[in-house]
């Protein structure tokens, strides 16, 4: 899976709440909580406006597919 690279960093998640980070300049990596993602399974990373943000497909009651963005 490739790493999404914003602000000098690789990110993916690592496991289920983290988003795991590796930072190019200092070669060290950091894990950072994600959002609560209120039992969702179809989530992604994106990157918005030079930040990551964590996507949330979900289908709404006229089965239109709609994100959630945090």
């Amino acid at each position: 899976m490739d790493g999404l690279l914003v602000n000098g960093a690789l990110h993916w998640f690592y496991c289920v709440g983290y988003i795991l980070a590796f930072d190019l300049s200092s070669e060290e990596f950091r894990m950072m909580p994600c959002p609560y993602l209120e039992g969702r399974r179809d989530y992604d990373l994106w990157v918005l406006n030079g930040c990551i943000c964590l996507v949330s497909y979900f289908f709404a009651h006229d089965h239109r597919r709609c994100a959630y963005i945090s």
